[in-house]
């Protein structure tokens, strides 16, 4: 089974995801990952919306109460 990369990786330390998302081709994967420190995602949501809303997390946040309810 391959390895995956650490910017995809759940166990991936925060520290090494913030250092790893200051690269523009693995940015995209640290905003998905839900171990990224939950400030990237929140800061990259302009620029990066598909990024920020496929991280599986974002489910959670908003149970706790992080995000705005999503009107339909």
């Amino acid at each position: 089974m391959p390895t995956p990369c650490p910017e995809a990786d759940p166990s991936t330390p925060q520290e090494e995801l913030r250092r790893l998302a200051s690269d523009p081709d693995r940015l995209g994967a640290v905003l998905r990952n839900p171990n990224a420190p939950i400030d990237l995602p929140f800061d990259r949501w302009p620029t990066h919306p598909e990024a920020f809303l496929e991280n599986p997390i974002v489910a959670l946040w908003r149970l706790q109460g992080h995000l705005m309810p999503i009107s339909t």
